[in-house]
């Protein structure tokens, strides 16, 4: 994924290879705004099976890589494309493979620019999770409710692309294109296709991923994130990809927003060379003394640490935000190492 491709839970506008596109409350692309403006070179990550915790709950996870097939990405944006997971936030990325479409006609830089990204979660209340998202993403942006595909979903509309966030059972699982090219009745149709094949694949039974060793759920409670919010109740919500990324993200209550997200990359795509590349992408941050092996703020409310061979970072959005806030969330995550 591209150093500037900074998606979002949250309503912002940010940019992605030179043009504007609405970041709004599209689910499971985890914080991207703080989270994977980074590299993202494909790694082989964890075994198979596996289950997250938060508190009593026991709930398996899936690969985003398997929600449809490299040929269903390539036919929508017309050229043969890559899969990879991302290193940098629990997605998985179906980016242009070449200079030419499928027909070996040569494309052009929009079609080249564009890529799908995937991700799916669960929780002990994925329902609440969902509905809390969904809230925050009527109150910031296009939305229409999808009949037909999941339990529920609905799509989000934005410039050159757009999303769909569907419910199933006990998983969520979100689809977003971004295509400059296409027009939008084409991305809403591609969105609903797809869509309908992760569906089946969602009921069917998708293998598990293992969950990595520390767990992210279990470095940073509800209670904890419910705290850093001011009290405002949260639910929560665990995914993970197949490079050994998984992520707890908190949800607050309210329409106004407000998410704690703690990001773990514990694979074999080694934490001190992506700890690296993260600290020299960035222009402006504060390094950190006596957190983890190294850390630094990057000043955009989100801490980056390196501890041992495992790679991860906490952010949090909403009212009254400050750095001593996110070093102290840091500081008990660590303590459980």
């Amino acid at each position: 994924m591209d150093s500037q491709y900074c998606i979002s839970f949250f309503p912002s506008f940010q940019h992605h290879r030179g043009y504007a596109i609405f970041t709004g409350s599209v689910f499971l692309l985890l914080l991207l705004l703080m989270s994977a403006c980074g590299p993202t070179q494909g790694a082989t990550g964890l075994p198979a099976q596996g289950h997250a915790r938060q508190g009593n709950a026991a709930l398996a996870t899936f690969d985003p890589c398997v929600l449809f097939a490299k040929d269903d990405a390539s036919r929508l944006l017309g050229a043969t494309v890559r899969v990879l997971p991302d290193l940098a936030a629990p997605l998985c990325t179906y980016t242009v493979a070449s200079a030419a479409d499928t027909k070996g006609n040569t494309i052009s830089s929009f079609t080249r620019s564009s890529e799908i990204v995937t991700a799916v979660g669960t929780a002990d209340n994925v329902r609440g999770y969902f509905e809390r998202d969904r809230a925050q993403a009527r109150a910031a942006a296009t939305t229409q409710d999808v009949s037909g595909i999941g339990d529920e979903a609905f799509t989000i509309k934005f410039a050159a692309g757009g999303a769909i966030v569907v419910l199933r059972k006990d998983t969520v699982f979100s689809i977003t294109v971004l295509a400059p090219f296409l027009q939008t009745t084409a991305v809403q149709d591609g969105l609903r296709k797809l869509a309908r094949i992760a569906t089946g694949v969602i009921s069917n039974g998708t293998p598990s991923l293992a969950v990595p060793n520390p767990s992210p759920c279990t470095l940073m409670t509800a209670q904890e994130a419910s705290q850093a919010l001011h009290g405002t109740s949260v639910q929560w919500l665990y995914t993970a990809n197949d490079a050994g990324v998984a992520s707890c993200d908190y949800i607050a209550s309210t329409q106004q927003g407000g998410r704690v997200q703690l990001v773990v990359n514990s694979g074999e795509s080694g934490a001190r060379n992506l700890y690296q590349s993260q600290q020299s992408g960035l222009s402006k941050k504060k390094m950190l003394n006596g957190i983890g092996d190294a850390a630094f703020y990057d000043e955009r409310n989100t801490i980056w640490v390196l501890k041992g061979k495992t790679f991860f970072h906490v952010t949090i959005l909403g009212p009254a935000v400050s750095e001593a806030l996110i070093k102290g969330v840091v500081v008990r995550a660590l303590a459980r190492f």
